[in-house]
């Protein structure tokens, strides 16, 4: 399953991201990529960024495991 939203914030391995239904914690998996126009980690992310997650559902409803994100173009295209 992937998800669309917004990093809220980030701490280690997780990323907070608000999405259409709201928040959610993602825990980037062990090997996990995060992708960016140029090679990325978890540490490239900001509050404010747009990032689409494929992941597996965590332990709690609004948590999951990410085995890839991605960061998108902000929506007004900057």
């Amino acid at each position: 399953m992937a998800l669309t939203g917004t990093v809220t914030s980030v701490s280690g391995n997780t990323v907070v991201i608000t999405t259409r239904a709201g928040n959610v914690t993602v825990t980037l998996a062990a090997g996990g990529k995060v992708y960016t126009s140029t090679p990325g980690a978890i540490t490239n992310l900001k509050p404010g960024d747009n990032i689409s997650v494929a992941s597996q559902p965590g332990s709690t409803g609004t948590s999951r495991t990410a085995s890839q994100i991605t960061v998108l173009p902000a929506p007004n295209g900057n």
